[in-house]
């Protein structure tokens, strides 16, 4: 296991910088319609994100307004929860991702609004447990998508085994880009695995299921893939991607015809 782990260290650093880039841009939109979540998110960078290494040109504009994205936080609590993930993955195993600049220069040119008091409890702690809300919250599930072709063939225990297969994938995937450690999972994915476990899964046509597997990789979405030959037969979304796969990739719902062995 942990040779598979530490396989290919320089890939994975890029692909890591660029999926906490990613995590970074959704925090940030999400700040944009959340002013108390913007007054917290900007207080933490402030705090741990000093920019000691960023020169800033206080004549540059300031950050375009970012896009709406698929890793939008499910509500503020998740947000909160992300945003000390992303901080201390930032500052103490990738200050030299992208993530870092686009979070200081967001801090940098925010300004909070002069009633905006905002309190923050522990604020010297940021430690793996990311233990700053207690209460129980609503997570989305981890969502499977099967392709038509596989699903009209497939018995009940192939389905099984193949959900287990791909979402263990998805883990496995995940833990790779973080040595190993499960404390260092995106919050979501984290309580998905250790508490809820939780799936929704349907299906789609086969060239579908293709395109929405280019499409997540090309956006860095978090996912995993199982293939049959060159195409794609299951892919597992991660509970942190704010995607219904029925309301928004038109998937159907698995039928009871799967056959029995």
């Amino acid at each position: 296991m942990k040779s598979l782990i530490k396989h290919s260290d320089k890939n994975k650093i890029s692909d890591h910088s660029r999926f906490l880039q990613r995590h970074a841009e959704a925090l940030i939109a999400y700040a944009e319609n959340d002013e108390d979540f913007a007054s917290f998110l900007k207080s933490y960078i402030d705090a741990y994100l000093p920019a000691i290494e960023v020169e800033f040109d206080k004549k540059a504009a300031a950050p375009k307004k970012p896009q709406l994205s698929k890793l939008l936080p499910i509500d503020r609590s998740w947000a909160q929860e992300r945003a000390l993930w992303l901080l201390r993955e930032v500052k103490f195993h990738h200050p030299e991702s992208p993530a870092y600049r686009t979070l200081t220069t967001w801090s940098y040119h925010h300004a909070e609004p002069k009633d905006v008091v905002i309190g923050i409890v522990g604020i010297a702690i940021i430690g793996p447990t990311l233990g700053i809300i207690k209460k129980k919250r609503k997570l989305d599930s981890l969502q499977i998508l099967f392709s038509e072709e596989f699903h009209g063939k497939a018995s009940l225990s192939e389905h099984i085994d193949l959900s287990h297969q791909v979402s263990i994938k998805l883990l496995f995937d995940s833990l790779r880009k973080v040595s190993g450690d499960i404390h260092r999972l995106e919050p979501e994915l984290m309580y998905w695995f250790t508490s809820d476990r939780s799936l929704r899964s349907g299906k789609v046509k086969e060239k579908d299921l293709l395109n929405i597997v280019l499409e997540m990789k090309r956006e860095d979405t978090p996912h995993s893939v199982c293939t049959e030959g060159d195409l794609p037969i299951a892919v597992a979304i991660s509970p942190s991607v704010r995607i219904n796969i029925y309301d928004d990739l038109g998937a159907c719902f698995l039928d009871d015809g799967m056959k029995n062995e």
